[in-house]
Parts: structure tokens; C-alpha cells; sequence
């Protein structure tokens, strides 16, 4: 697929409100967090993920807005604005995930607590990866869902209750597995297929989504 700039700026400038404002919000939790990432209540950031999720996908899924309209009136295939949309919904949670993981690989996270006395760091910094990746992990299954479901809700055939239902049910998965299973405490090959299901589920809903946005018609 040959990356069409002009449309992939027109996205992620819907996107730019949404994105600064998880970037700061991310970066300032991750940095004044007292106790090691993946210790304690996560259900904060797994909200988070939800939300910056749900956010994305409702400012570009938006078929009754003017730039709906005025995007898909422009002669793209639906299949170059389907994984354009996707890119665009990838640029904007890397640029919330990579400055927490940033803070946690330079060792900056680190050292703000050391400096503040905590007496976890610099022991425990080395430990926090895996709330990163699960992080990542759950952006990659709820993105391609909330996506799926507004494209469910656009087709002319009735179909909105079934994404919907698709999506409570990997929300509620995503809630047990995150709140229930600590990764790094597992064996490796429990995380396998707790990961190969997670990467399974997000490329069939692709996938899936692509096929149905072929559908889509303008309302």
C-alpha cells in the first residue's frame, strides 16, 4: 500500500486534540506514579487505553461530520482510506506509548522517584516493561474493535448490534486478562497464547473491518 501523505495529515490532524492531550495525561502518569508500573490497581490505565481508543475511533468514524463527507467524496478507494485510517489511529497511540516508554527505558522515570525518595527505584525500574507491552498489546485489540463497530453501524444492512457486541465482549476480556494475569509471573507458554489469541483476534478484525468498509456508504 503507497502511503498517500496528503490524506494521512488530513487524519491525524482530526486526531492532534485527541493525541496531545493522551500524550501529556500518559507521560505525567507514568512519571509521578509512586509504585512500579505493573504493581497495585492497573484498571487506571486500562481505562485510559479504552478511552484514548474509543476517542480515536468516534473522531474518525464520524459519518454524519462534514469531513466524512469530504473525505470519502475525494476518490479514494475505500481500501486506501480503510488502512489509512488505521495508520493514522497507529501514529496516534505510538505517540502517546513511546514517550511513557521512553521515560521508563532512559531510566528518566527512574530517577524522578529516586530523586523523590522513593525507596522502590531504582530496584523495581527494570520491571516495568511488561505493563507496557500489555498496554500496546490492548491498544492493538480494542483499536481494530471500535473501529470494526462504527463501520458495522454504517453499512446499509443492519449490523451495529452485532459490533457492539463484539466489542463489550473483548472489553471485558481485555479487563480479565489485564486485572487477573500479571505476564511476567507466568509461564512463558501461558503468555504465548494469551498474546497469540490477543494478535489473532486484532488481525482478523482488520481484516474483517477492511472487507466491510468496502460497504460503507455516506449518510
Amino acid at each position: 500500500m503507497k502511503i498517500r501523505w496528503p490524506l494521512l495529515f488530513w487524519q491525524l490532524r482530526q486526531l492532534s486534540v485527541i493525541t496531545c492531550i493522551a500524550a501529556l495525561l500518559s507521560t505525567i502518569y507514568v512519571l509521578i506514579r509512586s509504585e512500579p508500573l505493573q504493581m497495585g490497581n492497573q484498571g487506571v490505565a486500562l481505562f485510559f487505553v479504552l478511552i484514548h481508543s474509543v476517542l480515536i475511533t468516534w473522531q474518525l468514524g464520524r459519518v454524519r461530520s462534514r469531513e466524512f463527507s469530504f473525505l470519502y467524496g475525494q476518490g479514494f478507494s475505500r481500501d486506501t482510506l480503510w488502512w489509512h485510517t488505521m495508520l493514522a489511529s497507529a501514529v496516534s497511540v505510538l505517540s502517546v506509548w513511546l514517550p511513557a516508554a521512553f521515560l521508563v527505558g532512559s531510566g528518566l522515570r527512574s530517577s524522578f522517584q529516586d530523586f523523590m525518595l522513593n525507596y522502590w527505584f531504582p530496584l523495581m525500574s527494570q520491571t516495568e516493561w511488561p505493563f507496557l507491552f500489555r498496554s500496546l498489546l490492548a491498544y492493538a485489540v480494542l483499536m481494530p474493535t471500535f473501529h470494526y463497530c462504527w463501520i458495522r453501524a454504517a453499512l446499509p444492512t443492519s449490523g451495529a448490534k452485532n459490533g457492539v457486541a463484539l466489542a463489550i465482549g473483548l472489553v471485558f476480556a481485555s479487563l480479565s486478562i489485564w486485572n487477573g494475569v500479571h505476564v511476567f509471573q507466568m509461564p512463558v507458554w501461558i503468555v504465548l497464547i494469551y498474546v497469540g489469541g490477543f494478535v489473532l483476534a486484532a488481525i482478523s478484525l482488520c481484516i474483517g473491518g477492511m472487507k466491510l468498509h468496502r460497504q460503507v456508504e455516506m449518510i
